[in-house]
């Protein structure tokens, strides 16, 4: 008896069309195998010239083929249900299915409760604003709360008498259906475009991390051709950026987008390109195509991002996403409507439709974390079958913004703000001798703040008693350490003995009572989870100690001057600069669940005051308010038109030579051994 591959090559040739001799072994040929097993060898025989197989026709029923590596006919069946059990594990992207990253808003009022439920018989409400579906009264959820509104994710998102085809309607928001009935703003939306951070409903709380990265996963991978623009936030370029993000896109290429370097003291050259090595050590971390530094705020750098992109989009979709609160939909609408300004959009019919949807775009940015709760098509491009998306933020669980606290607690924090220039007189600037501790407090907490006023809690220099993180200094080599932190104006920089050092981060039940009457039912806090412990974190690679210390060698770190300039990141507060010319030890302390890490210095010691310009930080301007006449605006239209272009003849070259490939795939080389072999 021969082996199975040569039986079942013998058998599709006689009993099977040529186009199906690539079909599996059919079950009713398996008779037909037995009784030709002379005729089978016979093939076999004259195909072991080929593949070098000697087990002919006296292979038994028990034995296995040694060339093929295959078990005997009759094990199939079992080999194939073990191989379909293990198939999870072995897939680095497994498909994960639509309803995971399914998020609604409920909200039941009075007139809500007056109305019937969602109907299977029409599209769902979506917000044009953050792309969730408005659900005004669901009898069947039990995630409503006192406040009569709450958030649904996964499958209690979905409706179960809706028909599959209008429940696959309401997985993203197109902005082209804005002229329908079936998109509007929810409560939330309205709030947030408003800057009223304090009525908006903390969608956080209700919504697991999972759901995100799987909405993510969901919409990028059941698309052939995608580009990624990965978002992170210059102030927090490390933690901000997406762990293990390789594995949620796939293969998709990616573009590496570092926000709001205006609010970084100094961006030239020389940073942007550290930043993106640092991001670039980070595990699972996509190989970028290129890296852009830019304030979507103010316009910096969009014009070369936007023809970096068109340069690279070769009739893709591109899907903007990052973390929560590092300003991508910010990124969205000014990108979207700089291209749709400059770049002629195709069809007669929808060129008008497009355009005005484009002009009013009503997406919405807020500094509040998790502004975007499901993705938005935005076809912005000349041809409406590629748009840029805008996904919501994957949830980072290690950030003090929105997963340890409450955002509604952490506000300021989450609020964008410079970093300044350490000075001795802000208090930025401070030296630390050995038995001596660097603690990073919240400046908004204090005895006498009082969120009530409208006035900006980042204005405040009230005494914090919120201390967020801390650093002791155990050995200094006889000389205090000099300490430059760069943090946001929200915080706060003191030195204390070590003996006095706070070992928890403790909201106060004072602060905790004012924001509980500011928000209302919007935000209801947990007292007993905002107290959290400061541990010693343990990272890999960090070189820590078993203790937790942290050891600067002179003549490791020390640079061709005979100074140490070393930096401690901590998550989501920024970074302390440290600087001395001996050997020293220190101990960072965070708060439980939260990281930091070393690395080079980001700076040197003697910053002063750099100057914003187009040739320091890289940038060339756009205003969303210039002239179509105007010289500068014409020029920006001439770089986009002419980016486009090159990106089209890039697209026809790769599908000519996709095709190339297909037709020399398809020719049948067995088909043609067999001919010769006659």
């Amino acid at each position: 008896m021969a082996c199975g591959p040569c039986t079942r090559r013998y058998l599709s040739r006689l009993l099977l069309p040529t186009s199906t001799s690539s079909l599996p072994w059919p079950a009713s040929l398996s008779a037909a195998a037995t009784a030709t097993a002379g005729a089978p060898s016979t093939f076999h025989a004259s195909h072991r010239g080929l593949h070098q197989c000697q087990c002919l026709a006296f292979m038994s029923s028990t034995s296995n083929c040694n060339t093929h590596k295959t078990k005997p006919i009759q094990k199939k069946k079992a080999i194939s249900e073990s191989s379909s059990t293990n198939k999870g594990k072995w897939m680095k992207n497994p498909p994960r299915p639509a309803s995971s990253g399914r998020v609604a808003y409920i909200k039941a009022d009075e007139k809500s409760l007056a109305q019937k439920p969602r109907s299977h018989k029409k599209n769902a409400l979506l917000c044009s604003g953050c792309g969730v579906e408005i659900v005004l009264h669901d009898d069947n959820n039990s995630h409503l709360q006192a406040s009569k509104q709450a958030m649904a994710s996964g499958i209690h998102a979905v409706s179960e008498s809706r028909s599959k085809r209008l429940e696959k309607k309401a997985r993203y928001a197109d902005v082209l259906d804005s002229h329908k009935t079936n998109l509007q703003l929810c409560q939330r939306c309205q709030h947030l475009q408003q800057n009223d951070v304090w009525n908006a409903y903390d969608a956080l709380k209700d919504v697991d991390a999972s759901v995100f990265s799987n909405q993510l996963s969901h919409i990028v991978n059941r698309r052939r051709f995608g580009l990624c623009v990965v978002v992170v936030d210059a102030t927090d370029a490390e933690f901000s950026a997406v762990r293990k993000l390789r594995n949620i896109i796939g293969g998709t290429p990616c573009i590496l987008v570092i926000n709001k370097i205006d609010l970084l003291p100094r961006a030239n050259r020389r940073d942007v390109a550290f930043l993106g090595r640092q991001i670039q050590k980070i595990k699972h971390s996509p190989k970028m195509i290129d890296t852009y530094a830019i304030s979507s705020s103010r316009g910096w750098g969009m014009v070369s991002l936007a023809e970096g992109i068109l340069k690279h989009i070769a009739g893709r979709d591109v899907f903007v996403i990052g973390s929560a609160n590092v300003g991508k939909s910010t990124l969205v609408k000014n990108l979207s409507s700089l291209i749709a300004r400059t770049l002629r959009l195709k069809g007669q019919t929808e060129f008008r439709q497009r355009r005005d949807a484009l002009n009013n775009l009503n997406v919405t940015s807020s500094h509040l974390p998790g502004t975007t709760l499901q993705a938005i098509r935005i076809p912005c491009f000349p041809s409406s079958h590629h748009a840029l998306w805008d996904t919501p933020g994957i949830i980072q669980k290690g950030s003090l913004v929105y997963s340890l606290f409450p955002c509604h607690l952490m506000e300021p924090l989450a609020r964008p703000s410079r970093m300044g220039v350490p000075s001795l007189g802000d208090g930025t600037r401070v030296r630390a001798g050995a038995g001596e501790s660097i603690l990073i407090e919240a400046g908004w907490v204090g005895s006498d703040s009082n969120i009530d006023k409208d006035e900006s809690l980042c204005d405040r220099k009230d005494d914090a008693s919120f201390t967020l993180a801390r650093m002791d200094v155990t050995e200094d080599g006889g000389v205090p350490i000099d300490a430059l932190t760069f943090v946001p104006l929200s915080l706060k920089i003191r030195v204390v003995p070590t003996a006095n050092a706070p070992i928890e981060a403790s909201v106060p039940e004072e602060y905790i009572d004012q924001v509980e009457r500011r928000v209302g039912m919007n935000g209801i806090f947990d007292r007993a989870n905002l107290s959290k412990p400061l541990v010693i974190y343990k990272g890999d690679g960090l070189g820590v100690s078993q203790d937790g210390h942290v050891t600067f060698d002179v003549q490791r770190h020390a640079h061709h001057n005979e100074w140490i300039n070393q930096d401690i990141v901590f998550a989501s507060l920024g970074f302390i600069m440290l600087c001395h010319r001996r050997s020293f030890t220190v101990r960072p302390w965070v708060v439980q669940d939260s990281r930091y890490l070393k690395r080079p210095s980001l700076y040197p010691s003697n910053l002063e005051n750099p100057i914003h310009t187009v040739d320091n930080v890289l940038v060339d301007d756009y205003d969303a308010t210039m002239s179509e006449d105007d010289a500068r605006f014409k020029d920006i239209q001439e770089r986009l038109r002419t980016a486009y272009d090159k990106g089209r003849k890039l697209a026809d070259e790769r599908g000519n030579q996709k095709n190339a490939e297909e037709n020399y795939s398809d020719y049948d080389f067995e088909e043609d051994w067999w001919s010769h072999s006659q």
